[in-house]
């Protein structure tokens, strides 16, 4: 489908928009009509393609960094829902649905697995696989230039 330049604006406008609202990209083009196609979308997003657009780029790499974001306040939501903690028996008697509970984790955990991933810097696991959480020991290395021998600190 051709576009001219003020639709084209308006329609990387909309991707934005709606990638910023929490949609992904690919659930954003498929639920929209009027956007284009996940290639046309992928090359100007493609630094190697002649329909790259670095203003895109750039305004996509943030919308998507408001879209983790919305995903943390989703997680936050989700674990303060009580509204389904609690059930009615046949009987009347009030009972903790664990059903609902067990829901809640499965998204919490889904959001916070995809969270690693989408900005694994910001919301990944902190991994200390070197030191089991114990302050490292540092060499102090010298070196000498008119001698051109290493000290390691031990003599």
């Amino acid at each position: 489908m051709a576009y001219d330049r003020e639709n084209i604006e308006s329609i990387k406008g909309d991707i934005l928009c709606l990638v910023t609202d929490g949609l992904s990209l690919s659930k954003a083009l498929d639920q929209n009509d009027h956007l284009p196609s996940r290639p046309t979308v992928y090359n100007w997003l493609n630094r190697d393609h002649a329909d790259y657009d670095e203003t895109f780029f750039n305004n996509y790499t943030r919308a998507r960094e408001v879209r983790a974001d919305r995903i943390f306040e989703e997680i936050l939501e989700i674990a303060d829902e009580a509204s389904g903690d609690t059930i009615k028996t046949s009987e009347g008697k009030e009972v903790f649905n664990s059903e609902f509970a067990a829901r809640s984790r499965i998204k919490i955990d889904a959001r916070k697995w995809m969270l690693g991933k989408m900005q694994p810097k910001k919301y990944g696991d902190k991994l200390d696989i070197t030191s089991d959480g114990e302050k490292l020991q540092q060499a102090v290395i010298t070196i000498d230039p008119l001698n051109d021998t290493t000290d390691n600190g031990t003599t």
